[in-house]
């Protein structure tokens, strides 16, 4: 999987992140639903940043494609004074988030694809300002949301 993924930040393209998507999905590791970017969020508020750190560690195999979680290490390594490795993670971030707008455009009918349910409320609004708690429309709910997502249970 660390191959794939180096290739999407060579080459970025729906195609890379897919490839990447779709290893992460077929992992016996891969959890969309886990807590740990909520977990690892409460020790960065709480300015644990070793703690935050090892626990971004041990959560990386299978939120790679994440974006929140490249940005959580952007903030560890600027708390550590490593301006190049935060700058790296953002950079990684960035594309993480490139790749998910490159799989639809946010229609019922061409879903974003992400690979955790944290990554529906991080990438429109990031990248276009949005209200994006309030826009989100999932398929199959009754909101009139703008924005739609699908993860594994819901499309690969």
């Amino acid at each position: 999987m660390q191959s794939l993924f180096i290739e999407f930040l060579r080459q970025p393209s729906p195609a890379t992140y897919l490839a990447v998507r779709d290893a992460l999905i077929s992992a016996p590791t891969y959890a969309p639903y886990s807590s740990e970017l909520r977990d690892i969020g409460e020790l960065l508020r709480q300015e644990r940043w070793e703690d935050a750190k090892v626990a971004v560690r041990a959560a990386l195999p299978h939120l790679l494609l994440a974006p929140r979680i490249h940005l959580y290490l952007a903030v560890i390594a600027e708390k550590a004074g490593d301006d190049k490795a935060a700058n790296v993670e953002r950079m990684i971030a960035a594309a993480c988030v490139k790749g998910i707008l490159a799989t639809g455009d946010g229609s019922g009918s061409r879903p974003y694809l992400v690979t955790s349910i944290a990554d529906e409320y991080l990438c429109p609004c990031q990248l276009a300002g949005a209200d994006f708690l309030r826009s989100v429309g999932r398929r199959g709910s009754q909101g009139t949301g703008r924005f739609n997502f699908a993860h594994s249970s819901m499309a690969a």
